[in-house]
């Protein structure tokens, strides 16, 4: 029973979906359209890609040199951290 509601739940929003994107979509011919819809599918595959892949490199390279914490226990920067400034 509860694979029926989901599914039904599942196809309301992607209807709530298609008539979201045909209201945005406005008067524009389906044929001028598929180049929107290609040039925002590119983008996303290059964030994917590209851009997340590095900003996990960069976030992975600042904990590695990481020591542990900036502050010492009397309260004064730690002297021994040099702060990443990019």
């Amino acid at each position: 029973m509860a694979t029926t509601e989901t599914n039904n739940t599942d196809l309301a929003r992607a209807e709530i979906l298609w008539k979201s994107a045909d209201t945005l979509r406005g008067q524009i011919d389906a044929a001028e359209y598929k180049h929107v819809v290609l040039g925002l599918l590119f983008l996303k595959y290059i964030l994917l890609k590209y851009i997340s892949d590095s900003f996990e490199a960069r976030c992975d390279e600042l904990e590695a040199k990481s020591t542990g914490s900036r502050w010492s226990p009397s309260g004064a920067p730690d002297r021994e951290h040099t702060p990443c400034v990019t």
